[in-house]
């Protein structure tokens, strides 16, 4: 192939994925082999069509000793050739490796792209180019669909995605201009330009997933159709579509589902879920887990765990998931919480007095309560009643004045606690009523509960003591206003 036709590849995939801008800061990553070495020539040959501003990245894994260290020399040296900026970084891969329990490859990835994340932040860049290239994406789509993937994995990598999902990287975009070329293109484009890259012998090596895929698979599945690289990448190209298409579809979903969504949790309407098809569901659950954690690549088994939970007839169901994050289900409300969030809940123990009207609010607490006194004729409530549920989140009491003694009290829940509740004549506990209204497990620690110095007055939301109701001979009335905040309480 003529050096013509590669570069006219490598503008086609830049034109119909709108890689790069005029004025674009590009970090780019470079090894020192064939692929980054060619992306980093490349890019500075096209620089002046763009203006565009090049930073060279190399990370010595020092897994290979002195070779590496030449690595990064001859990385340095090219780029001072062409009056690019170089950083190089040194990094105890195999120690990371130990730390974390990974193998030598992921960790490796990880602490590359820890890298790019430090680099385009510190030099500002718009963008990060990686040389995945098409023979890359053959050996990506066998690995995954070995392991076991769905439509995701089998859309293989895109040429463009965000470096990070949240941040001051959120801006960023990875991208991969050389996905449309072949391996044989590349080092093609090489020998025309006398570039001498290094060569890592680690990947001659079948010790590797993705080294025996290239060395024994491939060659047997290009002898059947030597088109498998075009075949492959077309055929990303339409499931990837499809994927996108589903995506927004559970994306659209997701408004009629979440009640609450925070950066510590999100709580789920478990109905509005089940009545999705199960493609739906798998992605929704994809898309809540990711905004919790968008570090971990979350697998089908992960996905699985949760959908058990919801499906499990049992009313409270737990799960533990990697990246810190707790699955919660009570009965129709599904809670996904980083874990710092429901370990400090659980914790939280707090008793405050009430002594009079006026409004109270405590740092730290879902709520705030407001005691006016007031005439009756200024506001009766409904017959029989003694509370009242005006909106989302806001809970109304009404207690006789002469009946109610002060000063009250605002605490959380203890042993013991019971309550007599407006038309009964005996005791209930207040654990029981959390479990009958179905509050969740990590609320009940925190949930309001008022008392006068007789005992439990009133659980806002849930239920008010017959003791000290407003009767026909009642002629001033306490009236309790508890706030909740959004995404708790009833």
């Amino acid at each position: 192939m003529e050096l013509k036709q590669i570069d006219e590849k490598v503008l086609t995939t830049i034109r119909e994925h709108n890689l790069l801008a005029c004025g674009d800061r590009i970090l780019v990553a470079v090894s020192g082999g064939p692929d980054s070495m060619m992306l980093l020539h490349w890019l500075w040959r096209f620089q002046a069509r763009w203006d565009l501003e090049l930073v060279a990245v190399h990370l010595n894994h020092q897994l290979r000793g002195h070779e590496a260290d030449l690595d990064q020399v001859y990385v340095e040296e090219m780029c001072a050739r062409w009056n690019i900026s170089c950083v190089s970084k040194k990094r105890d891969v195999a120690s990371y490796a130990r730390k974390h329990r990974l193998s030598k490859q992921v960790a490796a990835r990880e602490c590359r792209y820890a890298l790019f994340k430090e680099v385009a932040l510190s030099q500002k860049c718009d963008k990060v180019a990686v040389a995945h290239h098409a023979d890359d994406q053959v050996e990506t789509v066998l690995m995954r669909l070995i392991r076991g993937t769905g439509l995701q994995g089998l859309s293989g990598m895109r040429p463009k995605r965000r470096l990070a999902e949240f941040g001051p990287l959120a801006a960023c975009e990875l991208i991969r201009p050389l996905l449309a070329l072949t391996k044989d293109e590349i080092e093609h484009y090489c020998q025309i330009y006398e570039l001498h890259p290094r060569l890592d012998r680690s990947n001659l090596a079948d010790d590797a997933t993705r080294n025996w895929i290239r060395h024994h698979l491939v060659p047997k599945m290009k002898a059947l159709n030597p088109n498998l690289p075009q075949v492959i990448q077309e055929m990303t190209h339409l499931v990837a579509d499809d994927e996108a298409y589903l995506t927004q579809l559970a994306e659209e979903k997701l408004v009629h589902i979440v009640d609450e969504r925070s950066e510590q949790q999100i709580r789920v309407r478990l109905p509005a879920l089940r009545q999705l098809p199960p493609p739906l569901q798998r992605r929704v659950i994809l898309l809540l887990l990711s905004y919790l954690s968008h570090v971990r690549q979350w697998k089908k088994a992960h996905i699985d765990s949760v959908l058990g939970v919801i499906k499990r007839e049992e009313g409270h169901q737990q799960l533990h998931l990697p990246a810190e994050i707790d699955v919660e289900r009570q009965y129709d409300v599904l809670f996904l919480r980083k874990r710092t969030l429901s370990g400090s809940d659980a914790q939280i123990s707090f008793c405050y007095e009430l002594s009079g009207p006026g409004t109270y609010q405590w740092e730290g607490l879902p709520f705030c309560l407001t005691i006016d006194k007031r005439p009756v004729s200024a506001q009766r409530p409904e017959k029989g009643s003694g509370r009242q549920k005006d909106q989302r989140g806001l809970q109304r009491a009404y207690f006789d004045a002469e009946e109610l003694n002060f000063p009250l009290l605002v605490r959380n829940r203890r042993p013991g606690d019971k309550i007599q509740p407006l038309g009964m004549t005996g005791h209930r506990k207040v654990k029981d009523i959390f479990i009958d209204c179905k509050i969740p497990q990590h609320q009940r620690d925190l949930w309001p509960i008022i008392l006068d110095q007789e005992g439990v007055i009133w659980i806002p939301g849930l239920k008010r003591s017959d003791r000290a109701k407003v009767t026909d001979k009642t002629k001033e009335m306490y009236v309790l206003t508890m706030k909740m905040k959004e995404g708790f309480g009833c």
